[in-house]
């Protein structure tokens, strides 16, 4: 259930306004925010509230008061908010900012925020949440402007939307407990964008010679193995990975096989990722947890956590080659 609280100066919802939100009807929206400029007023700013226009309805998106430094921010990103929300459009952010101020260079009479300020900040486009997404919103923080010419402070907010086809290296992050996959820049751990994937994905592997590239995602709750289109982020594909649960996924680098590893039964699977065939499936021993495909020796190697041992396997058969004594849990 969404619960909000609101201060008697505002107005207040009714609550049969307020939709039930549970694991299996929302969507999810995440908030990021960077710096207009690296160089600027040294700015701190304390934000009491902080809500999403989700069709008609504001929602909270954070459930505390969020402090902002432009100094730290200079060379980062800060993440305002991340909460499960009901499908529909995103149409604008508003927050509350109940404390500012502006250090001076001599120190002296610094600049503060005459009263609290409520900024609202539409979106041309819009944002449509669908059942299951996690998008991200990327929020702008313009420090130079919000110093305006007769020194006063007002806050200047803007959004943008979510960066693709960067000519950058990007990062994909995977994140179980949100089931989410956040897109992030490699040259300034910054995330861009993100993609929703249900079923609690844990490994996440890429075909690069597939054009678009193909993403795998092992999903433990709902025992896939899921196919992406890197272009869409859609589930083009489903496998299923068997009755009992696959805890670890590795991939080839033509994207041919995946090999799953399951844990808690101790067996070892390859799968066909051209058909979802899965064959052989062999038991390897006491918790196998991670494997690896070794491209230039052209074996398999896999870790036994309680037997204490790594297995080299001939990757088509699943043979043992060979054993390695680790001497402790690898």
């Amino acid at each position: 259930v969404l619960v909000g609280c609101q201060t008697r100066e505002r107005s207040v919802l009714r609550t049969l306004s307020v939709p039930v939100i549970t694991s299996h009807n929302t969507a999810r929206l995440n908030v990021f925010l960077t710096l207009e400029e690296k160089q600027g007023p040294a700015m701190q700013l304390v934000i009491n509230d902080l809500e999403a226009l989700i069709d008609d309805l504001w929602l909270p998106l954070s459930a505390e008061k969020l402090s902002l430094d432009s100094t730290e921010l200079c060379h980062g990103q800060v993440l305002l908010g991340g909460v499960a929300v009901p499908p529909g459009q995103y149409r604008g952010l508003r927050m509350t900012v109940s404390e500012g101020m502006v250090r001076t260079s001599s120190g002296q009479n610094p600049i503060t925020l005459a009263k609290p300020q409520r900024i609202e900040v539409s979106s041309a486009k819009g944002l449509d949440l669908e059942l299951g997404d996690s998008k991200t919103l990327l929020v702008t923080w313009d420090v130079e402007s919000s110093l305006t010419s007769s020194n006063t402070l007002s806050p200047i907010f803007f959004v943008t939307s979510a960066l693709r086809n960067l000519p950058v290296n990007l990062i994909f992050a995977v994140c179980p407990e949100i089931n989410t996959v956040f897109v992030v820049r490699a040259d300034k751990n910054w995330v861009v964008d993100s993609f929703g994937l249900t079923g609690r994905p844990t490994y996440l592997g890429i075909e690069p010679s597939a054009r678009p590239a193909r993403f795998y995602a092992l999903t433990a709750d709902e025992k896939m193995v899921k196919v992406i289109d890197s272009s869409s982020f859609r589930v083009i594909d489903s496998y299923p990975t068997l009755n009992d649960e696959a805890t670890f996924m590795a991939i080839t680098p033509d994207g041919d096989w995946a090999y799953l590893v399951h844990e808690q039964s101790g067996y070892l699977s390859r799968m066909n990722l051209r058909t979802g065939q899965i064959d052989p499936r062999v038991k390897l021993g006491k918790q196998p947890n991670y494997a690896v495909y070794l491209q230039d020796q052209r074996l398999l190697a896999v870790s036994l956590g309680l037997d204490q041992t790594v297995l080299l396997l001939d990757p088509v058969s699943l043979r043992v080659v060979r054993r390695i004594s680790t001497g402790s849990n690898p």
